[in-house]
């Protein structure tokens, strides 16, 4: 099973469990990322699953809100670390919801990558000039 995380937006989660590239198990959340580790562990003590039930973990590493998306990849990489799992990173250019952006990857083999790194839809160092 692979934990599945999605942290676009400045004020949703996606929690999700996945099986066979299906999902057993996915919500959305309305919170900030301030929010979101207790909201994760709140969502794993009510699905009674931990870190040790998990093969991977599927991360949208963006493009979004630089800060959702910045949160929730450093705690796919402090859970990966931590645990000695992989990342598999999904870009999702055109927010298509979870279920539509699973369905059109292929999630075969994505065991590869150690860590996510970020994906931005904005030009690195521009400024408003005065």
């Amino acid at each position: 099973m692979m934990l599945y995380l999605r942290g676009q937006d400045i004020r949703k989660l996606s929690i999700g469990l996945l099986e066979n590239n299906k999902f057993v198990r996915l919500e959305e959340f309305r919170v900030s990322p301030e929010l979101f580790l207790s909201q994760l562990k709140k969502t794993f003590d009510n699905w009674d699953v931990d870190l040790d039930s998990f093969n991977g973990i599927v991360l949208v590493n963006g493009p979004g809100s630089f800060t959702a998306t910045r949160v929730s990849i450093a705690i796919a990489n402090t859970l990966a670390f931590s645990h000695e799992l992989p990342v598999f990173s999904i870009e999702n250019p055109k927010y298509l919801d979870d279920k539509t952006l699973i369905d059109s990857v292929d999630l075969s083999g994505v065991l590869s990558k150690s860590y996510a790194t970020v994906v931005y839809d904005r030009p690195a160092g521009i400024t408003k000039q005065k």
